[in-house]
């Protein structure tokens, strides 16, 4: 388990620390549970993705279907709080977000609650 394993380091070395995980990945043949507030960083190492929102688990998938499909509205607010070359920065109006009890089965595999 790698909780926030590279919240605290500067750039240039979370790089290296993700690249060297994704290497030890590969040749050790390792599964990570890797935790972070960071869906760029989330989106670099991992082959899953579940969002958790105040503990409650809202949508679970493989990194590419939330990535391009992100269904909840959390995990939609998290996606769009990605900094990028290019893209504006505008404060957006958060929106009340519930948790419902009840998952959908979007595409095989892509679960989001409802």
């Amino acid at each position: 388990m790698a909780d926030e394993p590279i919240s605290a380091l500067d750039v240039s070395i979370q790089a290296q620390v993700l690249s060297l995980m994704m290497a030890l990945r590969e040749q050790q043949a390792l599964t990570y549970l890797f935790i972070s507030h960071d869906l760029s960083k989330v989106q670099a190492i991992s082959d899953r993705v579940a969002v958790l929102y105040f503990g409650h688990l809202v949508e679970l998938g493989p990194t590419a279907a939330i990535f391009e499909n992100p269904l909840h509205p959390y995990t939609q607010e998290l996606l769009a709080a990605i900094p990028s070359i290019g893209k504006p920065l505008i404060a957006q109006q958060r929106q009340t977000i519930t948790v419902g009890t009840s998952w959908v089965e979007v595409t095989p595999g892509h679960f989001v609650r409802q």
